[in-house]
């Protein structure tokens, strides 16, 4: 078939110009299409050997965590413990908020106590502080100071914070050498827990 064209020099297409697949040369995809193929083979050479090296590390972390198999199990015992005694602590807490520490209601005893005053049987049991105590003075003013150890235990934040009554009981008078003595019972009643 003969070809005629009839288009200025300028705009013809010559034969090495010739373009293929959308302006693609043909000469190129000589060059292109064994590139390509060095390139998916490098590639998945590369992916191989990726693969069998974490395959490998796989290997090696599977048996690093069956040799800790021993140290899982003390551990897993270990927290088991741990869970227990916070429970038991919690438990125990409660308890210990709740509980009396005796030896600061005897100091403040001690520190609330008028000079006139001395104990002679202190008992404690569940339900309550049981006090016998004598007074003595001299301007004759044992109620007075009976009164306002009372009032000062019960004034006492520290001392009556486990009460709920704090009542003095019988007082009896007696003459010992010229001197009056006044004997008197003080009996606290603890708050049930």
């Amino acid at each position: 078939m003969i070809e005629i064209n009839l288009l200025p020099e300028e705009l013809k297409v010559r034969p090495s110009e010739k373009k293929l697949f959308g302006g693609f040369d043909l000469r190129y995809a000589v060059y292109a299409l064994p590139a390509a193929l060095v390139f998916l083979v490098c590639a998945h050479f590369f992916l191989g050997v990726t693969a069998m090296v974490k395959r490998s590390e796989l290997g090696s972390l599977i048996k690093k965590w069956q040799n800790m198999e021993p140290q899982r199990k003390a551990l897993d015992e270990f927290n088991k413990e741990y869970v227990a005694s916070e429970q038991d602590a919690a438990l125990i807490k409660p308890l210990i908020d709740q509980r009396i520490s005796w030896s600061q209601k005897l100091n403040r005893l001690s520190f609330d106590l008028p000079s006139g005053i001395w104990f002679n049987d202190i008992t404690i049991n569940t339900k309550e502080l049981s006090i016998r105590g004598s007074v003595i003075s001299t301007e004759k003013i044992e109620m007075t100071l009976i009164k306002t150890f009372m009032d000062t235990l019960k004034g006492d934040a520290e001392f009556i914070t486990n009460f709920t009554v704090l009542d003095l009981g019988p007082i009896q008078s007696q003459s010992i050498a010229g001197n009056e003595i006044a004997n008197f019972t003080l009996k606290a009643t603890l708050k049930t827990k």
